[in-house]
């Protein structure tokens, strides 16, 4: 999928530099036909630049021939400048300001990805990763701690919102270390405590890191491809192609799935083949750790169990509280 999207930016950036320069070729045979002497410039300009390399390649001290070049070059733009003030063109006619002026349209700023590449990569990966318009709003900055509850009940060791604030951490290092550490989080726990919530906050990290990311839910993923496996729709260029090749899967509501020998080995198969690859996925569940241990399939639980960090959520639902706000 990256190499896709890389391919698709790469070109956007290719065209953006053809059409300026087309932009500029046409200008200037404007130009050219109104003001012969400005092409005579141009000219006197290429040459002394190609005479300049020749200087300094046959030896020649490079300081002074530098220095020469670039006081004709500037003798030379400021005469072009008042030729074009003096036939009524604007004095930088000849020069179309790039679409960004840090990286003159290249993507590439210092060594690195220009700030605007960064940001048309993070819109084309929000756009595949199938995550809802609600879902990409959601972020570590927009959590609210505010909602759980803050005292301990029924022998908890730590209060609903303390024990939140340690997920949190966990989750907000996972977004920024997953492609370094290739670890898996289970989120599990009861509905209404954040954990579709937190997984879109580290979907969307990922996403301004530059990393492709696939959301969809255990039912629908396994619908799916049950359908694709028995014909009922075509599986080419489907989405659900990607479960294995994305940097991150969001599994959500495991559980929810209408469980059979087939939906438990494609889940097999599909977290095994991202172990291997050494990518990350999250699991998140309503299903106690018992429920797993008790619905899915030995195989399937040394992965699960095995190959995730598990974290509980608990506490009071909080969508009554957040849902009275509104």
């Amino acid at each position: 999928m990256n190499s896709a999207i890389y391919a698709k930016i790469n070109a956007q950036f290719n065209k953006k530099r053809q059409q300026r320069d087309l932009a500029i070729d046409e200008r200037k045979r404007t130009v050219y036909a109104d003001v012969p002497r400005i092409q005579e410039i141009d000219d006197e300009i290429s040459s002394l630049a190609f005479s300049m390399l020749e200087d300094v390649s046959a030896g020649k001290n490079s300081d002074a021939v530098v220095k020469e070049f670039g006081e004709t070059l500037k003798s030379l733009n400021g005469e072009k400048k008042t030729l074009l003030a003096k036939n009524g063109y604007k004095p930088d006619f000849l020069d179309i300001p790039y679409a960004c002026s840090l990286c003159r349209d290249t993507g590439l700023y210092k060594g690195k990805r220009c700030k605007c590449y960064n940001k048309l990569l993070s819109e084309e990966l929000l756009a595949e990763s199938n995550l809802s318009d609600l879902m990409k709003k959601q972020t570590f900055s927009s959590f609210e701690l505010k909602y759980y509850r803050g005292e301990k009940k029924n022998g908890e060791l730590f209060s609903p919102k303390e024990n939140i604030m340690s997920v949190m951490k966990i989750c907000k290092r996972f977004a920024d270390e997953f492609d370094k550490t290739h670890e898996n989080l289970l989120l599990y726990g009861a509905p209404g405590l954040g954990k579709t919530f937190l997984s879109s906050a580290i979907a969307n990290r990922a996403i301004e890191r530059g990393f492709s990311v696939i959301y969809a839910s255990a039912g629908d993923i396994f619908s799916r491809l049950e359908d694709i496996k028995f014909g009922r729709t075509d599986g080419s260029n489907n989405k659900y192609d990607m479960l294995t090749e994305a940097d991150l899967l969001l599994l959500d509501d495991l559980g929810t799935e209408f469980r059979s020998v087939f939906t438990d080995s494609e889940l097999f198969k599909i977290l095994n083949a991202r172990i291997l690859l050494s990518k990350s996925t999250i699991i998140s569940t309503n299903l106690t750790l018992a429920d797993i241990k008790r619905f899915y399939s030995e195989r399937v639980l040394s992965r699960v169990l095995g190959e995730f960090n598990s974290l509980k959520f608990y506490g009071d639902d909080i969508r009554p509280i957040i849902n009275n706000k509104i």
